[in-house]
């Protein structure tokens, strides 16, 4: 008698959890679909490989419109730990010289930063030299003020003021040559001089130059952040379709990645599965030799 009460038991514990075992096995096996004689065969491929695009839809539409909405995004943006971080990595930039974070931003090299930096300083000495009129500048201020200096002693009165206009337009014009000529010499000196005392500072010289305050400048950079994270936060979310993202995510996985993927999260649940179907069987078992 007793060994009819245990057999039992046991054989439909062992029955339970093998096909709750076989049950889940099927969730993911076969993982393609099998041929014989022309006709698919039933439950082939396996629930998840056979529902896979159902499944990554529907995982992209619950996280996009329930797990991951605007407002959590925005909150998460907005956080005070991602702007404290999103501050310091700014203010830690505008310490750096000028030059330095151009090259890091630029990925260019000291010397090829020299080599445009000297490029830089010849176009614009020539844009200067090129802007200067000469002769528009003694026709406006130069003659009258050469007249006004030769006419102010009484030998000067004698020379007409049309004479000096006329020798006064004839130096401008010498002198434009000239300039045209040697101008970049003279001028490209100065210009590079500047540029090597602004890229000396860095950005945080040169606000607390303009009149920035030392205290206000990390509240002005949070303003600027929470402002700019505020406005352009729809923007943002318009082009990153959050669903369809995580969909082409599953759907690019292979079979086996999957797998592992929802086991990885439901590992412990999958074998609670199993070990329910023995438990379930065994009882059963049981209230069979009862009965």
């Amino acid at each position: 008698m007793i060994p009819e009460y245990i057999t039992g038991p046991l054989i439909g514990a062992i029955i339970g959890s093998f096909t709750n075992f076989i049950a889940v096995k099927m969730l993911f096996y076969p993982r393609k679909q099998i041929m014989l004689f022309s006709h698919a065969l039933p439950f082939t491929p396996g629930v998840i490989p056979k529902g896979k695009e159902r499944l990554a839809g529907t995982i992209g539409n619950t996280v996009a419109s329930s797990l991951l909405t605007k407002s959590d995004i925005e909150a998460m943006v907005l956080s005070k730990e991602i702007e404290d971080e999103v501050c310091d990595t700014v203010l830690k930039h505008l310490t750096i010289n000028l030059k330095d974070e151009i090259c890091v931003l630029s990925g260019a090299r000291g010397d090829e930063y020299e080599k445009k930096k000297d490029e830089l300083c010849t176009l614009i000495s020539r844009k200067i030299v090129e802007s200067i009129d000469v002769v528009k500048l003694m026709d406006d201020y130069g003659s009258d003020y050469i007249i006004n200096k030769i006419h102010s002693n009484k030998i000067g009165r004698l020379v007409s003021s049309e004479w000096i206009e006329s020798v006064a337009r004839s130096t401008a014009g010498d002198l434009q040559e000239i300039l045209a000529k040697e101008g970049d010499s003279y001028v490209k000196p100065i210009v590079e001089e500047r540029l090597s005392e602004i890229d000396s500072k860095s950005a945080e010289d040169i606000m607390l130059y303009m009149g920035m305050e030392d205290g206000h400048l990390r509240d002005s950079v949070c303003m600027a952040y929470r402002k700019m994270a505020s406005s352009n936060i729809d923007k943002l979310l318009a082009h990153i379709d959050i669903a369809a993202v995580i969909s082409d995510k599953i759907n690019g996985m292979e079979e086996k990645e999957l797998e592992r993927l929802i086991l990885l999260v439901m590992k412990k649940e999958l074998r609670t599965i199993v070990g329910l179907g023995g438990l379930i069987g065994f009882i059963l078992g049981l209230l069979n030799c009862l009965i």
